[in-house]
């Protein structure tokens, strides 16, 4: 479940990043 919750935010931040640059 926190594996999860992790891989979400991890992924989630990496759209921002490539939404951001």
């Amino acid at each position: 479940m926190a594996q999860m919750r992790d891989g979400f935010q991890s992924r989630l931040g990496f759209v921002l990043a490539a939404a951001g640059a």
